[in-house]
């Protein structure tokens, strides 16, 4: 109770400021609004006491989401004009006390009231693409009088980011801005206009073209882990083509050289790995597991071009045996049966 207390006391001051958001008929508006409530030290009771109507959502893995939150409050309303627009406020556990005491009376219910705001999210969906595009444009317009200016344009890499266009970022202390415009296409969901802003609780982060490479990095590492399982594998040459083949097209597209690609080449990969998987199966279990690595860092490697959100490419990914389940923040995300499949066929 000590901690519940010191948490309240610490909340006080941001408890104020989560009023109800002023009725707004204007997304850009509203969205500049609800994340200014964005401060450190707001509890999810405080939260609740002044957002009666929002619905609680516990974390499971039906619900999965980037970050460790422990639940989210989920909230979708009709504008004065009649748009639609989807709000999430994400609450995780608080950092520990400096003396790194453990509670001794809080139950699970406490403990999560206590949690803390570290996240908001909203948009509202908008298939027309010029309109789109104009609403996102007045968006970070009026992000950027709420935050102060903010970086334009910026090739940013979060979730959907690779289909994200109009996109603008804002740091105001602790917290992180971001607002665009997302389309995919053959998605499994329309067209939307976004904005959210996350704190350090989050544990989330968005990285920005330039700079540290950090997804190269990443990248190397898969390319590594692929060529292990490869050799790992002892097939023939012969029988390594298929799986060359994907990593070529692989390091072609992470090096800019895909300008030229057509739709067949989503084909081409996944058939590549179909055969690879097949030859390996006839050959062995132990080939067949060292084959099923390869595969699992051969779908990280191409997921940018080989997408799941594309329906008929997670349809032919799902018959060769890859399992995706559907993230609110990050759409189709493989579950990486194929690694633990081969941990199976390996022991």
């Amino acid at each position: 109770m000590r901690i519940l207390r010191s948490i309240s006391l610490g909340c006080a001051f941001a408890s104020l400021s989560i009023v109800a958001v002023a009725q707004s008929e204007d997304f850009p508006a509203r969205a500049a609004a609800e994340l200014a409530s964005l401060h450190k030290g707001v509890s999810l009771a405080a939260w609740m006491r002044a957002h009666p109507n929002d619905a609680p959502v516990l974390y499971s893995h039906r619900h999965w989401d980037w970050g460790n939150w422990i639940v989210h409050a989920d909230n979708s309303e009709r504008l004065a004009n009649g748009r639609e627009i989807i709000r999430r406020a994400y609450f995780y556990v608080p950092d520990p006390p400096a003396d790194m005491s453990l509670p001794r009376t809080m139950n699970p219910q406490e403990i999560r009231a206590g949690a803390q705001l570290g996240f908001i999210w909203l948009e509202t969906n908008e298939p027309d693409t010029a309109a789109g595009q104009e609403l996102a444009e007045r968006t970070r317009q009026e992000l950027s009088a709420q935050f102060a200016k903010g970086q334009y344009d910026l090739k940013i890499r979060f979730a959907n980011a690779a289909y994200w266009s109009k996109t603008a970022k804002w740091n105001a202390g602790p917290a992180t801005f971001v607002s665009a415009y997302e389309s995919i296409d053959a998605g499994p969901r329309p067209p939307r206009i976004l904005a959210f802003g996350f704190l350090p609780v989050s544990g989330l982060h968005v990285d920005l073209g330039g700079g540290e490479d950090s997804y190269g990095e990443a990248f190397d590492a898969e390319l590594r882990s692929l060529d292990k399982a490869v050799a790992a594998s002892g097939l023939a040459e012969k029988d390594l083509e298929p799986i060359c083949l994907v990593k070529q097209r692989s390091e072609e597209y992470h090096s800019g050289n895909s300008e030229t690609w057509k739709a067949a080449i989503n084909d081409e990969v996944i058939d590549a790995l179909k055969q690879w998987l097949s030859t390996a199966r006839r050959h062995g279990r132990r080939q067949y597991a060292a084959a099923l690595l390869a595969a699992d860092a051969s779908l990280d490697l191409s997921n940018q071009f080989v997408s799941p959100e594309d329906e008929a490419i997670r349809k032919r990914l799902k018959a060769i045996g890859a399992n995706f389940i559907y993230a609110q923040l990050d759409g189709y995300v493989y579950t990486h049966n194929w690694l633990k499949k081969s941990s199976a066929a390996g022991s």
